[in-house]
């Protein structure tokens, strides 16, 4: 009886250190990039200042410096439409760009990028990112999308692809384009006109807590109206880069309502590179946040969603080769549909 007993705690010992040993290789350390012969310097695409974008993309160049011989800089873009053209042009290195831009693509959309340049484009790793803060003062009528015909709706500038965010959630509940104002101005701009009554509702995207919505909780008591269940499912059958978000409680003072989660949406926020930069370059930059988070994370609070075992969640698009070769240095098992034709 106790040999039985003993063989079963060894057995039971060995399948646990084969179990630890799998999750230390996940967690390994992998070799550092080498560094280049002469220092490298590429751009990073985030959005216009003060954006969760463009915090992202700072957090990614910080990050970027841990990496011999490299250098990055944050480009301040007018957002995800503009990085993933400057991308697809070879005009700029890396970039974050929403999923639905791909999303959008495969279905044969070319104002964005065409298909020629899709097939050249790679990801990196994504960030669940963007919730949706569909905001209005609390004395507002509006308590449901639904309630959003005829209304004067901004926190979008002209051509950003939030405009497309707004058209395909309203028009899950039966309020088309023209049925509602658009007011295009930068997310600052727009909550300084909520506060005028100049709009009625200010739609921000952004992990929380979103800084446009923390100003506007300094002077002024507000709601958000949430995006529920049923909008999602009717979004994510047509693209499914759209995920189910929830903004917690708590994260905003002087909010109606804020001692409650408030569901909602958001699209998953792809870090973006091409075929053109070698695999050194991609290797470094994926290498360098990863083992590095720390850095990555120290710029917004919603930066912290970006994690080793979700990196790959709602990929749109296959890898690039250098990210490939990280994760399979890092033990991470890679979905057969995003190793790219060069890395197989």
């Amino acid at each position: 009886m106790r040999d039985q007993i003993n063989r079963a705690f060894v057995q039971a010992a060995t399948a646990g250190a084969i179990a630890l040993g799998m999750f230390s290789l996940a967690l390994a350390q992998v070799p550092a990039p080498a560094k280049p012969a002469a220092e490298k310097s590429v751009q990073i695409g985030g959005a216009a200042v003060g954006q969760f974008g463009h915090f992202v993309a700072v957090g990614w160049a910080k990050a970027m410096a841990r990496a011999p011989g490299y250098r990055a800089s944050p480009a301040a873009t007018s957002g995800f439409v503009e990085n993933a053209q400057l991308i697809a042009q070879k005009k700029m290195e890396f970039g974050w760009v929403a999923g639905l831009t791909f999303d959008e693509a495969r279905g044969g959309d070319t104002s964005v990028v065409t298909k020629e340049e899709l097939g050249q484009m790679r990801a990196v790793f994504t960030l669940p990112a963007g919730a949706h803060h569909v905001v209005v003062l609390a004395n507002s009528p509006i308590r449901r999308l639904e309630d959003m015909g005829g209304k004067r709706i901004s926190g979008f500038g002209r051509g950003s692809l939030g405009w497309t965010y707004v058209s395909d959630v309203l028009g899950t509940v039966g309020i088309a384009k023209n049925a509602y104002r658009e007011e295009p101005l930068g997310p600052s701009q727009a909550i300084q006109a909520l506060k005028e009554g100049k709009v009625d509702v200010v739609w921000g995207t952004g992990n929380p807590p979103n800084p446009s919505i923390v100003e506007l909780a300094a002077t002024h008591r507000f709601r958000l109206i949430p995006i529920p269940a049923a909008v999602m499912n009717k979004l994510d059958a047509k693209a499914p880069s759209w995920q189910t978000a929830v903004i917690p409680k708590g994260v905003y003072n002087n909010m109606e309502g804020g001692d409650a989660d408030v569901v909602t949406i958001q699209q998953t926020q792809v870090a973006t590179t091409s075929t053109a930069v070698d695999n050194d370059t991609v290797y470094a930059a994926v290498w360098a946040v990863m083992e590095n988070l720390n850095d990555f994370w120290s710029v917004h609070p919603g930066a912290k969603f970006l994690e080793l075992k979700t990196a790959l969640d709602g990929m749109p698009i296959p890898l690039h080769a250098g990210a490939v070769r990280y994760y399979r240095a890092k033990g991470i098992s890679i979905p057969a549909r995003l190793i790219p034709p060069e890395a197989r």
